[in-house]
Parts: structure tokens; C-alpha cells; sequence
């Protein structure tokens, strides 16, 4: 996981680490889940290399347990490819 607080540099250190270890990369942010909120969000531009980002309109609820429903196939799916998961 790759914690901090807002525009310290969390998504630049998460996408090298990635591209380092071929690990897959993982939203973990509330509200990057939801789509047309770029701005506010600093979305990355290679979004597109996520998981669980852009999943939502901002008119839908989404909540931690939402989000565990998720991600644990997700990391199910990488750990029998023993693959990692960054988490940022």
C-alpha cells in the first residue's frame, strides 16, 4: 500500500513501483471511484492500468464493504498468478 497525504507524490511512487515489479495497480482512494471526478481527484493519466476507478457515477453510493466485495477477487485472482498488487 502506498499511503500519504494529498499531493505527496503517492501515484508517481505506486506507478514505478509497478512498472518495476509488473505489479498490478489497485484504486484505494474514495473518490476515484467515481468518474468524471479527474480533477479533484488528480486522477492519474494512465488510469487505465487500475482497478476500481472509474466504477461509479457520483450519484451511486459506494462504501468499504462495496469496495472489500471488490477487491478480493481482484487480489485472489493476481495472488494464484503470483503477481503483486500496489494499493494506492
Amino acid at each position: 500500500m502506498i499511503l500519504g497525504p494529498t499531493a505527496s507524490g503517492k501515484t508517481f511512487v505506486a506507478e514505478e513501483l509497478a512498472d518495476r515489479t509488473g505489479a498490478q495497480l489497485i484504486n484505494f482512494d474514495a473518490f476515484q471511484v467515481y468518474r468524471g471526478l479527474d480533477i479533484g481527484t488528480a486522477k492519474s493519466s494512465r488510469k487505465a492500468e487500475y482497478e476500481l476507478i472509474d466504477i461509479k457515477d457520483p450519484s451511486e453510493q459506494f462504501g468499504v464493504g462495496e469496495f472489500i466485495k471488490l477487491v478480493c477477487p481482484i487480489l485472489g485472482t493476481l495472488f494464484e498468478q503470483n503477481r503483486s498488487a500496489v494499493l494506492v
